[in-house]
């Protein structure tokens, strides 16, 4: 028998097999799952899930030096200083905190508007360029004291984490099933590497869209980048590091999406990693809420799941607090099987904190309209310093500061806007 664990039809429906097909219909319910929607499956015949990545899964790009390693004109020319947010919430801890210093008075400096609607993805920022990309392909450059567009790059697939900026490259995790590594100064290739085991495409809400996207984004540490690929923990997930210059393969992990392979339970790919020691953490779905990797060789250390309920951690947000590793952004439905911490906090908004500031969006409160305000109050809490209403609401941790305290929020819709000091 096999555990579907991401997913499950309506209670009084069930499942529709025809056409030699196994078809979910779309449920209301909030169990806890990690897919919804009108759902297809497919046999599977003799496909090789736990196949091993060889050289050929890497592409030179045309700005690559010959040699393969990353000298190539122009990649070193821009590299993230001490106080830039050069990757997803700011650091590999994803504790969103910076020192640099927000506004203490507010004004708007620029906004960038796309020729077309998107979903963007949250912002970065690094040797004074914002970094995005988003759902539909493209990578973009903005001069961060203009917001002028520099540069524009197309992968072959919808982008859900911004570039990770690193050795005068920007790292792009595709849902082509590949990762890329750009110039960031110009964003010409300079290599790929196909994380997901063979070239196949099926429809994800409109979109073409890998079984194997690299959902992770991509995190890097010193020369090495970690992404992993995956979209349910059936189909197999694959975790990979590679040399962060040449992307060659230092070790591959094709087996954790299987960890019970009678089941086929295991690791999904459902959200971003976080690396914290020599451990890499990736949010690995209901199965296994958080999945812990050892840098070295790539080993997964967790243990196969037991019984048939869905009782891991739920959520898709890993951040470091308190030498913890925690799991947010989904309320919890059953009893998980790790620790919760509870304490006296009964809610709290997606916070950065600053050197000066925490910054934080609000929805406007039922009765004085609809729209979204950025909130900047005191270290502790006790004073708001300004609020800047916003057009539209943010993106998840649509938020990133710069080095000169240039505030950069990502809108759904796709407008960017920058806020920074305003005149006394």
């Amino acid at each position: 028998m096999q555990w579907f664990s991401t997913m499950r039809p309506s209670c009084h429906v069930g499942v529709i097999v025809a056409n030699g097909h196994l078809y979910w219909a779309p449920w209301a319910c909030d169990c806890n799952l990690q897919m919804f929607g009108a759902i297809c499956w497919a046999p599977a015949g003799d496909f090789a899930y736990y196949q091993q990545a060889g050289p050929d899964r890497l592409e030179r790009g045309p700005a690559a030096a010959p040699s393969g390693n990353a000298t190539a004109p122009g990649s070193d020319s821009l590299k993230p200083g001490p106080n830039d947010w050069p990757t997803y919430r700011a650091n590999n801890a994803r504790t969103a905190r910076c020192e640099a210093a927000a506004p203490e008075k507010v004004r708007l400096l620029w906004q960038f508007q796309p020729k077309h609607s998107l979903e963007p993805t949250a912002p970065v920022a690094a040797g004074g360029l914002i970094f995005l990309a988003g759902d539909d392909g493209l990578v973009r450059a903005l001069e961060a004291s203009t917001g002028t567009l520099r540069w524009t790059a197309c992968v072959g697939g919808p982008v859900r984490y911004p570039p990770t900026i690193a050795h005068g490259r920007a790292y792009v995790g595709s849902g082509d099933g590949w990762a890329y590594c750009l110039d960031a100064s110009t964003g010409k290739l300079l290599w790929r590497f196909r994380a997901a085991p063979i070239e196949r495409r099926i429809p994800v809400y409109d979109t073409l869209m890998s079984t194997w996207p690299v959902a992770s984004g991509v995190l890097v540490d010193g020369r090495t980048a970690y992404f992993a690929a995956g979209l349910t923990d059936t189909d197999g997930t694959h975790v990979y590091a590679v040399d962060a210059l040449t992307g060659e393969i230092r070790w591959q992990n094709n087996t954790c999406g299987h960890i019970d392979p009678v089941s086929r339970r295991g690791v999904a790919c459902q959200g971003d990693m976080l690396l914290y020691g020599d451990r890499l953490y990736l949010a690995g779905g209901n199965s296994v809420g958080v999945a812990a990797f050892d840098t070295a060789t790539g080993k997964c250390f967790v243990n196969p799941p037991t019984g048939i309920g869905a009782n891991a951690l739920r959520g898709r947000e890993l951040t470091l607090a308190d030498n913890k590793v925690m799991v947010s952004g989904q309320p919890l439905y059953s009893t998980a099987d790790w620790p919760v911490y509870d304490n006296s906090v009964r809610w709290q908004e997606a916070v950065v904190t600053t050197s000066n500031a925490r910054l934080s969006f609000r929805q406007m409160p039922a009765g004085l309209g609809e729209g979204w305000l950025l909130v900047a109050t005191s270290l502790d809490g006790a004073r708001t310093l300004w609020t800047q209403p916003l057009p539209a609401e943010p993106v998840r941790w649509g938020l990133a500061v710069d080095s000169q305290g240039r505030i950069v929020v990502s809108l759904h819709g796709g407008r960017v806007m920058c806020f920074a000091q305003a005149s006394n």
